[in-house]
């Protein structure tokens, strides 16, 4: 019987390219501001060449210049509140960055699988997709250690990407230094979510196999983005019930 094999969510991040944004060096703050009256993120950066911003308690990270708009989320339980986000801030940066193009939306999943060690995580990487390495293994007199492969696919306007490999993870703590007497209220909240958060962390250094999956539209229609997401989850449904 085959084994079950557990793979935690890892990240989903959502990146949307665009041709010539430039209204971003005039609009930041607006586009800022618009983040934090819906979501509550709270803006980390803001500068000409990018803004950062963070929602600490849903581990939500968004960026945005006149290329390129990026969510990233870590350990994602709700897919729901990710895409309103996502579609939230795709749709204020095309009203008030007016790019010529959006020319690809991208999300990318990423899965892992603990292991004990990484001769553990290395043996599991051998097995990710079959064994095709065993033949050329015994040509070349070689014991076969560890496994990374990446494997593309295009239908249409989609472009899939397959990433498997071996991985060591760390955790950086994050030191917060700030004047208490001279931060507002906001600030104060910012930074008592962090330490929550950052006091609960959901992976601890280890070792495991990391699974990567990309799908990217090109010349994306403007609501598009929950079919998109919907077919990701498919694909990654089909994609994990082939490892073994």
């Amino acid at each position: 019987m085959k084994e079950d094999i557990v793979w935690q969510p890892f990240t989903l991040q959502f990146k949307q390219s665009y041709d010539g944004a430039y209204g971003y060096l005039d609009h930041c703050g607006d586009f800022v501001s618009r983040l934090r009256e819906s979501f509550g993120f709270y803006a980390t950066e803001t500068i000409l060449t990018g803004c950062s911003l963070e929602l600490p308690e849903e581990r939500m990270f968004l960026t945005a210049n006149s290329n390129e708009l990026s969510l990233n989320c870590e350990a994602p339980k709700d897919d729901r509140f990710f895409l309103d986000v996502a579609e939230f801030a795709s749709k204020t940066a095309v009203e008030i960055f007016h790019p010529f193009e959006v020319f690809r939306n991208s999300l990318v999943l990423r899965v892992f699988k603990s292991e004990a060690t990484l001769e553990k995580a290395n043996d599991f990487s051998l097995s990710v997709f079959g064994n095709e390495y065993a033949e050329l293994a015994d040509t070349l007199s070689l014991q076969p250690s560890t496994k990374e492969i990446k494997i593309g696919f295009k239908s249409g306007s989609y472009e899939f990407d397959i990433q498997s490999q071996s991985v060591v993870l760390s955790v950086n703590g994050r030191n917060i230094t700030v004047p208490q007497n001279r931060i507002s209220k906001a600030q104060h909240a910012y930074v008592d979510k962090v330490r929550e958060v950052t006091n609960k962390r959901v992976f601890e250094p280890g070792y495991g196999v990391m699974l990567t999956l990309e799908l990217s539209e090109k010349e994306p229609p403007p609501t598009s983005l929950a079919a998109h997401l919907k077919l990701l989850r498919d694909y990654q449904q089909i994609v994990t019930s082939k490892t073994r």
